[in-house]
């Protein structure tokens, strides 16, 4: 059986974040790979979707400034443009490692900058899911990370 920890990893590393959408205290993040991998005997998903439900930070250096404490309430409007210039910045926006820590997922890029994602208390679903983009037909066993409830877990084809 594989750890959740090293499907995150197969999936993001390698992908480069494209773009990402905002609404309702939610941000879902694409990513994309420009050729094939196979992992675990199976060639990984050209998309990737990290669909963040819990609390978001984006932590970095220049030109994010000086590394912070993530902020359960952070501002959006600054995480929004923090992403707006991860997704601009080239190879920076490529994604250099993944660890899941408990609960939360923390995604570091080349530029240094990292995404962390964590759970709020009170959230009545999932925190955060890494899930192949876009989805196979239902029913389809597909390639997903997720968290739920603090506990992490994992499905593969």
């Amino acid at each position: 059986m594989m750890s959740p920890q090293a499907l995150a990893s197969a999936l993001l590393v390698g992908t480069s974040l494209g773009e990402f959408s905002y609404a309702q205290r939610s941000f879902t993040l694409r990513f994309s790979r420009w050729s094939h991998v196979a992992s675990f005997g199976h060639k990984l998903p050209f998309e990737v979707q990290l669909d963040a439900l819990g609390s978001v930070a984006l932590l970095g250096p220049a030109p994010w400034g000086a590394p912070q404490t993530p902020q359960p309430d952070e501002d959006e409007a600054l995480l929004a443009a923090g992403l707006v210039r991860l997704c601009q910045s080239g190879d920076g926006a490529f994604v250099a490692d993944v660890l899941i820590a408990g609960p939360a997922l923390k995604i570091s890029f080349r530029c240094g900058a990292t995404l962390i994602v964590d759970v709020y208390p009170a959230n009545m679903g999932p925190d955060w899911v890494i899930a192949e983009r876009p989805p196979g037909l239902p029913g389809d066993i597909r390639w997903s990370v997720f968290c739920e409830g603090g506990r992490v877990d994992s499905k593969r084809p």
